[in-house]
């Protein structure tokens, strides 16, 4: 009587699973080279800040978000090279301060994205096609998402600086200048 009680119990359990869609599972294949190089469209949501930026990943070290909206920022570029924080508007150059809430937002997303590389493919978890990896920024945890085939992100969202990107249109990076046109695939270390 009691194995016939813990069959259908367990019966229950998994009809359960099944039924609900539960299906995260680790992920088992090779993951996609997150160390390319693109741009990509970002809507990027920070407490009540609300933007939308196009985001060229050039490599790991060199990073540029030019906004389009809201128009308090539309036409600001905000580099990365290095680790050295700038900004622009037209001819207008400047050195932005690392520091500041809007320097801070391409830091997080840059570090975040980068760190997808060093990930191993057995923490990454997948379902219907997405892949989920955790990582943290300055110790808070940040969560992407990608396409389990492509690489292509999808989302970021880091809870603790109330941070929210939602990716689309990726496309491969082409130099404008001419030696240095077509996608950049830089080598991982394995």
């Amino acid at each position: 009587m009691k194995l016939k009680l813990k069959a259908a119990a367990a019966g229950v359990v998994t009809a359960i699973s099944l039924l609900s869609g539960c299906s995260v599972m680790p992920f088992s294949g090779k993951a996609p080279n997150f160390d390319s190089s693109y741009t990509v469209s970002a809507a990027i949501t920070c407490d009540r800040l609300e933007a939308k930026a196009t985001v060229t990943r050039v490599s790991a070290d060199e990073w540029e978000f030019e906004f389009t909206e809201p128009k308090e920022l539309a036409g600001i570029n905000m580099t990365i090279l290095n680790g050295k924080y700038s900004a622009s508007l037209g001819d207008l150059s400047f050195k932005a301060d690392e520091n500041s809430e809007y320097a801070q937002l391409p830091e997080i997303i840059a570090y975040s994205v980068n760190s997808l590389s060093g990930i191993p493919s057995e923490q990454l978890t997948h379902e219907d096609g997405v892949i989920t990896a955790e990582t943290t920024f300055d110790g808070k945890k940040t969560v992407i998402t990608a396409d389990e085939k492509t690489g292509a992100l999808l989302s970021l969202k880091c809870p603790y600086h109330k941070l929210s990107v939602e990716f689309s249109d990726t496309k491969p990076y082409s130099s404008e200048i001419p030696d240095e046109g077509g996608l950049i695939q830089r080598k991982t270390e394995q």
